[in-house]
């Protein structure tokens, strides 16, 4: 196969009007198969590469997720842990209460919820 060998495109319109033809060499084909064949090789590895980092960022945010998870659920040990004592503290007011004959009102507990 030659590299120079000349191919001949020709275009015919319907209605016979003024034909158009084009020259092309075996050797500009070849390069124009080659440029397509990069571009379309870095477009696939540069989708590829994004995937990857959409992968990592979705992957930080699973961690970020889990962490705050952990976070709010410490929180929420340590709320109910301060509502047992407000309830204990309360309790012992109103025994103190009592045994000075003062009548409790309600409870501060009982207002907040």
């Amino acid at each position: 196969m030659k590299l120079k060998e000349r191919y001949f495109i020709k275009i015919v319109p319907p209605r016979g009007e003024r034909v158009h033809r084009f020259e092309v060499t075996r050797r500009r084909i070849v390069g124009a198969a080659g440029l397509l064949a990069v571009i379309l090789s870095a477009s696939v590895g540069f989708h590829f590469w994004r995937l990857h980092q959409a992968g990592a960022q979705l992957e930080s945010l699973r961690i970020l997720t889990a962490q705050q998870h952990a976070q709010l659920s410490t929180i929420d040990k340590q709320t109910d842990a301060l509502r047992l004592q407000l309830q204990k503290v309360q309790t012992q007011n109103q025994q103190i209460q009592q045994a000075i004959g003062i009548h409790p009102k309600r409870p501060v507990a009982s207002r907040l919820q």
